[in-house]
Formats: C-alpha cells, sequence, structure tokens
C-alpha cells in the first residue's frame, strides 16, 4: 500500500487484511504513546504519523502480515491479559487462556493455611505462579519449568509485576526435593495436556505455540495424559517425605474422567470441577 498520511488511513487498510479489533490494537501499539490503550483511536483518526514512517509503518505493516497468517496477537504484542493482569508474552511459552483462571479461583475458595506454600508446575509465563503470589499475598510460591527461555521469561513478569516468586528449573518435581521444599498446601499444573488426535484441533494456531508446552510424549500415553501420569508417581515418591493437601490440575473435558481414576488409583480424591480445571485432596488426608 502507499505510505498512509494518518492514522485514520492505516487503519482503513489494515481492517481490510485482519480483524478490526486486532487492526486496532496493532494500531495503538505501533503508533499511540506508550501506555495507551484502544480508546485514543476515537480522537486520534487524522493523527498524522510520525515524520520518521519507516520506523512505525514497516513493523506495523509486518505484524499485520504475520496476523493475517494466523500468528497469534499475543506473540506480536508480546502481551497478555490473564485475571486483570497484563504479562509478557514471548514465543517460549503458551499464550494464558481465559479458562485458566478457573485455577486461581479454585485455590482461592481452599481452606488454606495462613501463610500457604504453593508451587505451579510447568509455569511457563508465570502467569498462573504470579497472580497466586499477587491474590494470597501472605503465600510463599515457587513455580518451576523445564525450559529455560520459559524461565527467563516468568522472571521479567516476575520483576515487573513484583511478584516474588521464586523460580526453579525443574521437570516436574524432579528439581523440587521434600527436603529442601518440605510440605505444600497447593500444587497447582497446567501440563501439557493435548493430543494431537484430537479432530477440533486448530492446527495453524498451535504450530506458533511451543510444542513442548502443548504436546506431552508421544507415544507414551493414551490420550495426552503421559505428563499427569508421571506427576502422580513423582507425588507419590514426594509424599513419602513431605505431605501434599491440595492438587489443581488442567485438562481438557474430555480427559476429565480418565484424569479422575487415575488420580484415585494413587489415592487422590475428586472434589471440585471448575470449567478446564479438577481440584483432588489426598483421601488419607
Amino acid at each position: 500500500m502507499p505510505k498512509p498520511t494518518t492514522v485514520g488511513t492505516w487503519l482503513e487498510w489494515a481492517k481490510t487484511k485482519i480483524d478490526p479489533a486486532d487492526a486496532e490494537l496493532i494500531a495503538v501499539r505501533s503508533f499511540a504513546p506508550e501506555d495507551t490503550d484502544r480508546s485514543w483511536l476515537v480522537t486520534h483518526q487524522n493523527y498524522p504519523l510520525p515524520d520518521d514512517l519507516e520506523r512505525h509503518f514497516v513493523p506495523a505493516n509486518q505484524m499485520v502480515e504475520e496476523r493475517a497468517q494466523g500468528k497469534p496477537l499475543a506473540y506480536l504484542l508480546n502481551q497478555r491479559n490473564f485475571y486483570g493482569r497484563d504479562f509478557y508474552i514471548t514465543d517460549h511459552v503458551l499464550i494464558p487462556r481465559p479458562e485458566s483462571e478457573a485455577i486461581i479461583d479454585l485455590v482461592k475458595t481452599l481452606d488454606l493455611p495462613a501463610q500457604p506454600h504453593i508451587i505451579d508446575l510447568g509455569t511457563g509465563s508465570g502467569c498462573l505462579a504470579i497472580t497466586l503470589a499477587l491474590e494470597i499475598p501472605q503465600a510463599t510460591i515457587v513455580g518451576t519449568d523445564i525450559s529455560r527461555d520459559a524461565l527467563q521469561t516468568a522472571e521479567v513478569n516476575n520483576n515487573y509485576l513484583e511478584g516474588r516468586v521464586t523460580l526453579v528449573a525443574s521437570d516436574l518435581l524432579s528439581n523440587i526435593h521434600p527436603e529442601e521444599h518440605g510440605a505444600f498446601d497447593v500444587i497447582v499444573a497446567n501440563l501439557p495436556y493435548v493430543n494431537p488426535a484430537w479432530e477440533w484441533l486448530d492446527f495453524k494456531t498451535l504450530v506458533y505455540e511451543p510444542q513442548l508446552a502443548l504436546y506431552p510424549e508421544r507415544g507414551t500415553s493414551e490420550n495426552g495424559l503421559s505428563a499427569y501420569h508421571r506427576l502422580f508417581d513423582e507425588l507419590a515418591e514426594y509424599t513419602k517425605t513431605a505431605p501434599v493437601h491440595n492438587l489443581i490440575l488442567e485438562a481438557d473435558p474430555c480427559q476429565h474422567e480418565e484424569l479422575i481414576n487415575l488420580a484415585k488409583s494413587y489415592h487422590w480424591q475428586h472434589h471440585a470441577t471448575n470449567g478446564y480445571v479438577l481440584a483432588f485432596q489426598p483421601t488419607n488426608r
């Protein structure tokens, strides 16, 4: 397209290529002052684009082209809102999803001690661990991930949002030792559970997200639950030394019955469901 002279003329073009709401968010990121939201566009359609147009125009066009090809907006803007807070997002982490907010809601319903000890396994961007730290300020929170790149992203969010989360490189509980960390009042985990055989998957979108965080080890379990099989094995060993009082897990609803039966076989009793999220307590509590 010819170089536009105003925000409005650029938006007219962008809205022919992608969803209008996405085009507006890209326009705000590219042309508006910092810390400005989409309402800025209402009174700035005729806002003249800066003299150093190339610095703004070329990246904005690139984002529109990549969005038209299917790249998620969160990766283009490096931002996603979760539980009312904006998190820094890179392509090393899953995009936080609204269904995962139910994990926070379920934890807040639990009868916890005054200073609960909570761990988030597979923390990714840190959105769960940091949100729990901010929603339950008296809690001590640990977040783990196998990916060093994910932990770096979580660290940015932890510093920016002042989450007070201790981040640890660990594959599930492999580097979390009961002698050091002791009992946990809550373990939360949104582990890889996507089954690539599901017919409803949008692979064109999922291809942009880290495959390690989406799919469990291929060929090791039916229906995408192999990571949860490993978790229950490790929990059985961990709790020989230190108790764990609550377990909050996310999985697709089509997996819930199987996951509840798996938990039962390890002496964990299902006691609540909230959308994609299941809550368990040990039967010997």
